[in-house]
């Protein structure tokens, strides 16, 4: 971050915070959203920087599908948000969410590169990781402005590939 832009990275203020149907919400917002408006996600929140996950349903389907390092990179990315706040990065959503993936990609390449304590990256924890960003892509016709785009898979691997290949 301060190679990028120029000062030192202020840590979460919020935290981090899993979640699930029955447990408690993350304090995001006043009121702070119901379960049944973020079921199903991992985000990056702003109002009150923090991320937060759903431990009880995103995160296993994700495990089961996609194996453990791709959950790596969903928080990579949520992390990405916070770096895009502290910089005042702003933009069209699907803008902001492509540079998320590619700090995601940057992260991993950091990852192979040897500079995690806790996580080692194979060739098939990338190829699943692409698997994952064909399946968590935007439908055909999906709209730049979108408040949900995240855009195509093309797009996605795209962006995670230049931030692998170029940090």
């Amino acid at each position: 971050y301060e190679d990028l832009y120029g000062s030192p990275f202020e840590p979460l203020s919020g935290g981090y915070w899993p979640y699930g149907p029955r447990g408690e919400q993350p304090p995001c917002g006043d009121p702070p959203p119901r379960y049944e408006e973020i079921a199903g996600n991992a985000f990056y929140c702003s109002l009150d920087d923090l991320i937060a996950w759903d431990n009880v349903n995103l995160i296993p389907q994700m495990y089961e599908a996609f194996g453990g390092f791709t959950i790596g990179i969903v928080m990579a990315h949520e992390f990405g948000h916070a770096i895009q706040e502290r910089a005042a990065v702003r933009g069209d959503t699907i803008m902001t969410e492509l540079q998320a993936d590619c700090f995601a990609g940057a992260w991993t390449a950091d990852v192979a590169d040897g500079g995690a304590k806790y996580f080692a990256l194979r060739t098939a924890d990338l190829d699943k990781a692409i698997a994952g960003f064909l399946e968590l892509r935007d439908g055909v016709g999906t709209a730049a402005q979108d408040p949900l785009a995240h855009g195509t898979g093309f797009d996605r691997i795209g962006a995670f590939s230049e931030g692998f290949e170029e940090g």
